[in-house]
């Protein structure tokens, strides 16, 4: 009866050990998988910054332009009207 306890002593020994090792495992896959999104997230928000910046800088020049348009239209306008 010893021998039985022994062996099922080391049989859960043994299994407990496993699955030790493989939720470990498990773990670390689980922690790379999460730094690599974190890590695609960061790039995702530097382009998505960029895009703002340079959306920004375009849409200063065509208010720039339509400024420029609207002062050539009052001016030719002025014009016409005298």
């Amino acid at each position: 009866m010893r021998e039985a306890d022994d062996a099922f002593r080391h049989q859960l020994h043994a299994e407990r050990q496993a699955n030790e090792q493989q939720m470990i495992r498990i773990v670390k896959e689980k922690e790379d998988e999460l730094e690599r999104a974190n890590k695609k997230v960061l790039e995702v928000e530097d382009e998505m910054r960029q895009l703002l910046q340079e959306n920004a800088v375009t849409r200063k020049t065509l208010e720039m332009r339509i400024k420029k348009l609207t002062s050539a239209f009052t001016e030719i306008q002025q014009d016409l009207a005298t």
